[in-house]
C-alpha cells in the first residue's frame, strides 16, 4: 500500500507498506525514525495519542494500521490512507 505522508513544515514523503510482512520501503531516514519510535513505544507498551494525556497501547505496530499512523502522529506526520483511532471514552485508554 502506498502511504503519502504530510508534514506542516516538510514536503510530502511516500512510503510503500506491507502489512503482511510489516515492513516499509522508501526514504531510508524515516523509516529508521519510525522504526525507532516504534521500539520505544513496544518496550513502554504504549503511545502518546494527539488527544492530550491520552495514551494509546501498542503492540504490533507495523501490521496494526492505527498504530503504525500514532508513530507517524507522534513524529508530525499526517497520512489519509492510515487513521489514527478514534477515542470513544477517555476512561478507556488513560494510562495513570
Amino acid at each position: 500500500m502506498e502511504l503519502v505522508l504530510k508534514h506542516a513544515s516538510k514536503p510530502a514523503v511516500h512510503l510503500q507498506w506491507d502489512k503482511e510482512p510489516g515492513t516499509l520501503q522508501g526514504d531510508q531516514n524515516l523509516i529508521d525514525q519510525i522504526h525507532a519510535i516504534a521500539d520505544m513505544a513496544l518496550q513502554e507498551g504504549y503511545i502518546s495519542h494527539p488527544i492530550p494525556c491520552v495514551d494509546y497501547p501498542v503492540t504490533d505496530p507495523f501490521h496494526d494500521e492505527q498504530e503504525l499512523a500514532l508513530i507517524f502522529a507522534f513524529l508530525g506526520y499526517d497520512c489519509d490512507q492510515v487513521s489514527i483511532p478514534q477515542i470513544q471514552s477517555f476512561s478507556d485508554n488513560v494510562t495513570y
